[in-house]
């Protein structure tokens, strides 16, 4: 039994209206305890990053906060709620959850009455108050690094921000992600090599990839990505994965992302997997009732499971309610024309190009994908 099963089953044993709202579905196990805070949004939480333990109590009920806060000394206030003193670190489930115990128990100590918020009430975010009507619904905290490490102006990457996020009950007021940002990424405000595309050009975009075999390599990528990847393949604005949020690329080698282990320092190109690491890429859109998160029709999800037995899944958040499609989609296509070609390529020191009958397309625009004509200019490896 993994991590975080054995600590949904522990709790559901003590808390017998313990509510499991998430689990194995990233770094963040999530309990809803309606004994502890009526609103459904409000969660008991586990953060397993890193083989360690963390915990806390995610809330919006500032008043609830302050109560809490006033009455107990060994609770601390974070920016989506509140933990227990200093963040202590765990290694194993059961001491993580007699701490959960009593940590529930100070707040219930408190003498706290929780409340259900109502409509009427401001909603704070970490982007902005849009004034969804579900209050359940909203934004990922994302920690940005200041100007010694990132120079950008503050407009464009607020702009960038902005336009790649949708409101969700997975991510709202989910802390502990670190933005790893570049100069560069104003170049997905640019709506010639980023469009917003709606779900009906993504699927012509991913119908005439499969018939053509074709691979895109986007000639307009910012110029810093192309003198390190050569040929960019396709580009995600924006993902969230593990406690990371940047943007994600592949070129012939793999997934690519910005990352570092020094937040904010040293944030750079990094390579996240290679193409022969991994044995199978799967999408899903999780509204779409077979994952079982019916409510979450705003987040996409990439899976990536490697030939080690491991996984990594990257979650795109994007409103369905304006017909917005999904760039991450685009990859598990892009996987499926290259997969005979990689798997063939095992054991070689380089690929064997064309090996499965796939060709490239260049373009300048990614909306030129959307036009069959496009694919006149294919260009396929000789021999193949």
């Amino acid at each position: 039994m993994n991590i975080q099963k054995e600590i949904a089953n522990l709790i559901t044993e003590i808390f017998k209206d313990a509510q499991v709202k998430k689990v194995d579905v990233d770094n963040f196990l999530d309990i809803h305890l309606p004994g502890i805070h009526s609103a459904k949004g409000s969660h008991l939480y586990f953060n397993t990053a890193k083989d360690t333990i963390k915990l806390g109590f995610y809330c919006r009920d500032v008043e609830f906060i302050e109560e809490v806060m006033a009455k107990s000394s060994s609770i601390e206030k974070v920016s989506n709620g509140i933990r227990p003193l200093s963040n202590p670190v765990f290694t194993n489930p059961k001491d993580a959850v007699e701490a959960a115990k009593s940590f529930i128990s100070n707040i219930q100590g408190s003498g706290i009455i929780t409340k259900i918020k109502t409509g009427d009430e401001d909603v704070p975010n970490s982007i902005e108050d849009d004034g969804n009507e579900d209050d359940e619904m909203g934004f990922p905290m994302i920690s940005i690094p200041g100007e010694k490490f990132l120079d950008i102006p503050k407009d464009q990457l607020s702009a960038y921000v902005h336009k790649w996020q949708a409101p969700s009950h997975m991510f709202n007021w989910r802390g502990g992600i670190s933005g790893c940002f570049a100069e560069w990424v104003s170049y997905f405000n640019d709506t010639d090599f980023a469009p917003i595309l709606n779900e009906s050009q993504v699927e012509s975009i991913a119908n005439n990839l499969r018939e053509h075999k074709a691979i895109p390599i986007l000639l307009n990528a910012p110029a810093e990505v192309i003198m390190e990847l050569k040929h960019v393949w396709w580009a995600v604005p924006l993902c969230f994965w593990n406690e990371i949020a940047s943007p994600i690329l592949i070129n012939k080698n793999g997934i690519f992302s910005l990352y570092t282990e020094n937040f904010p320092e040293d944030i750079g190109l990094t390579a996240i997997a290679g193409w022969d690491d991994i044995k199978e890429v799967s999408f899903e859109r999780m509204g779409s009732g077979s994952s079982g998160f019916d409510d979450e029709g705003n987040v996409n999800c990439l899976t990536l499971e490697y030939e080690n037995g491991g996984s990594l899944d990257f979650f795109e958040l994007v409103r369905r309610d304006q017909n917005q499609g999904s760039y991450l989609e685009i990859i598990e296509v892009i996987w499926g024309n290259r997969y005979k070609t990689i798997q063939q390529s095992k054991g070689l020191p380089m690929w064997k190009e064309g090996a499965g009958g796939e060709g490239y397309i260049k373009v300048e625009e990614i909306i030129q994908l959307i036009n069959p004509d496009t694919y006149e200019d294919i260009s396929r490896p000789e021999g193949f």
